[in-house]
């Protein structure tokens, strides 16, 4: 619990980026599926310059809530300070245990920003839990994030060969996604992503429509994967067939059920006498 109350300060900013405890008082590295190779050797310094973060100019690719915290970060470099941890509840900066104890006695709550269990905890299957990982890790490799990596030569969408490729170009706005949308009842759903955080999404549709918005997503990504590998373009009532095959085998937990899912009604009847 102490821990919590330590703040590391920037001073030269010398210290390494991915792997040193010097955000969330975890290291950045652990945080996401892995570094680019390009970006393993940063440190701090390399990437606040011009008074500002140039987090644009990272290969590896950083989940919204880490790109959030860090740009609220202003700090002020000073070359002949290191980086240090500090006593944030004293004047100097300096631990002591009174007042440490002090500090005990009025604890503050914790709050975990990053808390993704619920993921490990949805009742799918693991491919798809590890899919809206890497979606809320923003490490879903469409054309966009292959492009910036340098592993391919263009960012636009395979399908409609419009739009650069983002995560929500392929899973929301494409017009092949949004015609998926459609058909499951959730038109809505395409909209919504606009002006909200990518985790807090995930959560609150992944509670009001359940594993379905979950499941849609998926599917529409093997579609994708289907095109770009296969040259094959699956058809309409083909998405819909894989999304009604998963939705009755995985389930729909959810306050709000979804045209795709076809419930099955139980009832007791008294027998006749």
């Amino acid at each position: 619990m102490l821990e919590d109350g330590f703040t590391f300060k920037i001073g030269d900013g010398n210290s390494s980026f991915w792997y040193d405890s010097w955000i969330f008082k975890k290291k950045l590295s652990s945080l996401v599926p892995f570094v680019a190779i390009q970006d393993t050797q940063l440190k701090i310094n390399d990437v606040w310059f011009d008074g500002k973060w140039n987090l644009q100019h990272l290969y590896t690719c950083l989940p919204e809530a880490i790109v959030t915290n860090i740009k609220s970060l202003q700090p002020r470099m000073v070359n002949d300070l290191p980086d240090v941890w500090t006593w944030h509840h004293s004047s100097s900066g300096v631990y002591s245990t009174k007042d440490a104890y002090r500090w005990l006695l009025n604890p503050l709550p914790i709050v975990n920003h990053l808390n993704w269990q619920w993921i490990w905890q949805l009742q799918l299957p693991a491919n798809i839990q590890f899919f809206v990982w890497q979606k809320l890790h923003r490490s879903i490799p469409t054309k966009e994030i292959l492009h910036h990596r340098q592993v391919c030569n263009s960012n636009l969408c395979p399908r409609c060969l419009v739009a650069v490729e983002s995560i929500e170009h392929c899973l929301f706005s494409c017009v092949e996604t949004v015609n998926v949308w459609r058909a499951c009842g959730l038109s809505q759903i395409p909209n919504s992503i606009q002006g909200i955080d990518n985790f807090d999404w995930c959560r609150k549709y992944g509670k009001i429509y359940g594993n379905i918005v979950f499941i849609i997503m998926w599917v529409v990504w093997c579609a994708r994967n289907d095109v770009v590998f296969n040259n094959h373009k699956a058809s309409g009532n083909r998405i819909q067939s894989m999304l009604s095959s998963c939705a009755a085998v995985f389930g729909n937990q959810s306050d709000a059920s979804p045209h795709v899912i076809n419930p099955r009604l139980v009832a007791w009847t008294r027998p006749m006498e």
